[in-house]
């Protein structure tokens, strides 16, 4: 029974430090959360180039001038046509850029040694006080 009370205190910081900084703990949590809005943000990205690609095919199916647009930006030319290269960003022949890329580093947290660590030095740091304020109160 002398051990009850620095057992308990252990096993309560343990359960507090796991609650805040373990492996499921609300620090992993709100990890999980920024990559969640992050992939979300990269998803309405991505739809919304999809969408506009799925414009361009449409038109390129229906529009006779698109086409034509479309391959001369390929370098296709039809007869008697030459082709001038100039370096001007305004042409309107744009870059897409299919939404950026996520780098993931998924955090791999050990089985909450470091936490269990911690709440056995407790564990045995309390119970030696215990043991010395024993000792000292039989001594008088």
């Amino acid at each position: 029974m002398k051990f009850y009370w620095p057992l308990l205190t252990a096993l309560l910081l343990y359960t507090s430090l796991s609650f805040f900084w373990g492996r499921t703990g609300m620090q992993a949590q709100k990890e999980l959360i920024a990559i969640r809005t992050e992939l979300q943000e990269n998803l309405v990205e991505l739809n919304r180039i999809n969408s506009r690609l799925n414009d361009e095919l449409n038109s390129l199916g229906s529009d006779a001038q698109s086409i034509i647009i479309q391959s001369r930006n390929l370098s296709y030319l039809s007869k008697d046509e030459k082709l001038l290269f100039v370096n001007m960003p305004e042409t309107g022949v744009s870059r897409m850029d299919a939404g950026k890329f996520l780098n993931l580093h998924w955090i791999e947290r050990g089985e909450d040694s470091f936490l269990k660590g911690v709440s056995l030095l407790f564990f045995l740091f309390t119970s030696i006080i215990l043991i010395l304020v024993n000792r000292n109160r039989k001594t008088f």
